[in-house]
């Protein structure tokens, strides 16, 4: 077996992405660009046999190291931007090898120990590919839902990066990427698959967010469409970009959210308790629903003594009346 040649490509698995798919990507070997790999069985042995001692063990091995990027930039560039493209940051390859025949035989190639009759290809059929992703700089949070968990994965404190990953059954299903502000809060997006804005803007906007409280939002809002409530969630008041006052006793942290009632849009002026009512037929329906949706606040990291609506003993708020609440209700996050 002994320098025996090998050549090999990685290509593109059942879509365009980084290239046409079926197409060999472009990488580096030794440096230098090229789509094609060439090496020969005991070369890692013969490089290295001086600085690793068991180098002798692998003689009988096709062993080589590349760079799953091209040499450049403008291609990096290009592959990264195709990557960043897709949901979650990732891309299908597959791997193409033609060897060097002993006695005109292509059947010699030696996996993992044994011999394969399709040496030509490796890894074949549906979810065996190589999986090839962008290496993500910045914090990231994994949101469960099912589970209502979330959990911080990944923590770079200088970063101001933060991404969002929701997960549906194991599955990703979405990506969001934030940024903190110097005052370590975060522009919550404005608009999403189920919810929207309502009311007028503050200097600098008010939908600036605390980083784990995004993280419960996120999974609140997921956890609503997952469970089939169709109702659009308008949010209006979360904090000011700089925590100054904008009118409330609250929401200077990023923690406190303001949410329209079920059933009303959110178009101008104020949308009272009533016109919920009457969108849910009796008050009955309509309090079941929205205690329904706060339920899903609780198990989400939003707390009944900092929740709070219009009428009193409303279930998963604090139970008091509040007139100021008689248009909107009002999630609070741990803290």
């Amino acid at each position: 077996m002994a320098n025996k040649r090998i050549k090999l490509s990685l290509k593109q698995a059942e879509k365009d992405c980084l290239v046409a798919k079926d197409s060999p990507i472009v990488l580096q070997q030794d440096g230098k660009k090229t789509s094609i790999v060439e090496t020969y069985v005991s070369r890692f042995t013969e490089q290295n046999k001086k600085n690793i001692s068991n180098a002798e063990d692998f003689r009988n091995f096709a062993i080589d190291a590349v760079t799953l990027l091209p040499k450049d930039e403008k291609d990096q560039k290009k592959y990264r931007e195709a990557l960043n493209k897709t949901t979650d940051k990732k891309t299908k390859l597959f791997m193409v090898v033609e060897a060097e025949p002993v006695g005109a035989s292509w059947k010699e190639v030696f996996y993992d120990e044994v011999f394969d009759l399709t040496p030509n290809q490796w890894y074949y059929g549906e979810d065996k590919w190589f999986e090839l992703q962008v290496s993500e700089n910045a914090n990231i949070y994994e949101i469960h839902l099912g589970k209502n968990k979330y959990e911080k994965i990944k923590s770079l404190p200088e970063n101001k990066k933060i991404i969002y990953k929701i997960y549906n059954s194991g599955k990703l299903l979405k990506t969001h990427e934030l940024e903190a502000n110097k005052h370590n809060l975060l522009d919550f997006p404005k608009e999403g698959d189920n919810w929207g804005r309502y009311g007028s803007r503050d200097k600098g906007g008010d939908n600036w967010i605390n980083e784990e409280a995004a993280a419960g939002f996120f999974g609140f809002l997921y956890t609503l469409k997952n469970k089939g409530i169709k109702e659009k969630v308008y949010y209006n008041d979360i904090s000011a970009n700089d925590k100054r006052n904008i009118g409330h006793k609250t929401h200077r942290t990023g923690h406190d959210i303001d949410i329209r009632y079920p059933g009303a849009d959110n178009s101008p002026g104020g949308k009272l308790w009533t016109v919920s009512k009457k969108y849910y037929k009796t008050e009955e329906k309509f309090v079941e629903a929205l205690e329904e949706i706060l339920s899903i606040s609780i198990d989400w990291g939003f707390m009944k003594k900092y929740n709070y609506a219009y009428k009193k003993d409303i279930k998963h708020t604090k139970g008091k009346a509040i007139s100021v609440h008689q248009d909107h209700y009002h999630i609070g996050f741990k803290r």
